[in-house]
């Protein structure tokens, strides 16, 4: 029998370039393994000059989109989470197995070097479950 305390939280976080998100293809950033995770919230924070084009940024959660917020949300020093995302914000579950949390763009592709760091919140669902940024 695990107990509760065993079901902790903990944080995955990664630093994506504005460049690096696409329209045609998500870009996975992070990776759990084993018996599942929540993702119970996001913090989503822009450097000094926010991201640039694209309409909606988004992350994926096996294919499926938890959190969307208008790029022009996060401009220079934003700080978006879960609650106050423009689009979408919901908690999600991530299943038996390896699985992937990525980002996308809607309508264009991101540009330049400035950067957005994605921090997800999550609960482990059983002892062995981990989380990490690619």
């Amino acid at each position: 029998m695990i107990s509760n305390n065993d079901y902790w939280t903990f944080v995955v976080e990664k630093i994506i370039t504005s460049s690096d998100i696409l329209t045609a293809s998500d870009t996975n950033i992070a990776q759990f393994e084993w018996n599942g995770v929540i993702i119970e919230d996001v913090i989503a924070r822009t450097d000094s000059t926010g991201l640039a084009w694209g309409t909606n940024f988004q992350l994926l959660a096996d294919d499926i989109v938890f959190f969307s917020t208008a790029i022009s949300w996060l401009w220079a020093d934003a700080i978006v989470d879960l609650r106050n995302a423009s689009v979408t914000g919901i908690k999600t579950s991530l299943w038996t197995g390896t699985k992937n949390v990525s980002v996308q763009n809607t309508a264009a592709d991101g540009t330049g070097a400035w950067t957005i760091t994605i921090q997800l919140v999550c609960r482990k669902l059983d002892t062995n479950s981990t989380g990490y940024s690619i």
